[in-house]
């Protein structure tokens, strides 16, 4: 069984304006500033990174009414931005809590 759904945190650094597909999908994409301690190989080990996260559809719809700055608990899944590409982004696929 494969599974790929992920709970994330992170702070609003950029977010593009809502925008169509020709299909009339909703699309936003963010950069999300995260920072976390986690726990690996019994010590403490600090993360700090960016990264980039795309929401489609109704999700997209509730992120679109985020601001700069502001912290967001997203879920969603991680796969390439689109199909040409092998470059990962965050796939939200719903605002937990803004």
């Amino acid at each position: 069984m494969s599974v790929n759904q992920a709970r994330l945190s992170g702070l609003v650094v950029s977010l593009s304006a809502l925008r169509y597909t020709p299909a009339g999908v909703a699309v936003m994409t963010l950069e999300l500033d995260h920072t976390s301690t986690v726990e690996q190989a019994g010590s403490a080990r600090a993360l700090a990174f960016n990264l980039e996260a795309t929401a489609l559809g109704d999700a997209a719809l509730a992120v679109s009414h985020v601001t700069l700055g502001q912290m967001l608990v997203l879920e969603g899944f991680w796969a390439p931005a689109h199909y040409k590409t092998k470059r990962l982004t965050f796939h939200i696929t719903q605002l937990l809590q803004a």
